[in-house]
């Protein structure tokens, strides 16, 4: 299966480019439901989950990934208090939330006490039966994917910045993340460039395929996730 989608759904300079004009803001989310299978809950890096926000996410027929609050990832407080509001997404939505994405800062070097850390955040949830998939942007985590016990995501990104190139794909799960080649967040793939992402994409062998554009200024990332899934011959 794959799961196809952007970073957030809620961006107000989509209207007119992927929202059409005149569509009332609380009908963003079903309107994107229409074309596209997933969608990765950005908002749970700055804020925890809350109930009311989740049954929103229920309502509408998509595959879901949230992201890790930044507490977790940025700050190492793998506390109850922090992990509980995740525990209820997926008592929420089941099985129609995938996984959970850890991003984790440039600075999250490849050491002992990060990989323990690590290793113990993806036990936290697996017990919980929650995958989680993690991005790591530091390139010290080279050569050591293997000690990682979970998905690493399949980045990419502006040249210059540096970060990890190399990503681990499991049986059960990949995770393909695209944030804009030229300009972070910003700019837009060209359409050789989806097909050659499109064909790596297709070359996995996971069970699970999560691909999600982050590039999402302007609407670049939502134009180009239309055309991934024409690439990707996926039905609305």
């Amino acid at each position: 299966m794959i799961v196809l989608g952007t970073s957030g759904f809620f961006y107000r300079d989509w209207k007119g480019v992927f929202y059409p004009e005149g569509l009332p803001m609380g009908s963003w989310l079903s309107f994107y439901a229409r074309h596209f299978n997933g969608l990765e809950v950005n908002s749970t890096f700055y804020r925890l989950p809350v109930s009311s926000s989740v049954r929103n996410y229920r309502k509408v027929p998509l595959k879901y990934v949230f992201k890790l609050y930044r507490g977790i990832t940025h700050y190492r407080k793998l506390t109850e208090e922090n992990v509980k509001p995740f525990v209820a997404v997926k008592e929420a939505l089941k099985e129609n939330l995938v996984c959970l994405l850890g991003q984790f800062p440039k600075s999250f070097s490849y050491g002992e006490e990060n990989l323990e850390f690590l290793n113990r955040l993806v036990e936290t949830f697996r017990k919980e039966g929650i995958k989680v998939a993690v991005e790591l942007r530091s390139p010290t985590w080279k050569g050591h994917l293997k000690e990682v016990g979970t998905t690493v995501v399949c980045s990419d990104f502006p040249q210059e910045l540096g970060w990890l190139k190399e990503c681990r794909e499991t049986e059960e799960l990949s995770y393909f993340r695209f944030h804009g080649r030229r300009e972070l967040y910003r700019s837009s793939y060209t359409e050789q460039e989806l097909r050659e992402f499109a064909e790596r994409v297709k070359g996995s062998s996971s069970e699970v395929k999560c691909v999600f554009f982050n590039n999402t200024a302007k609407g670049a990332g939502v134009l180009n996730a239309l055309k991934m899934k024409e690439l990707l011959g996926l039905e609305s």
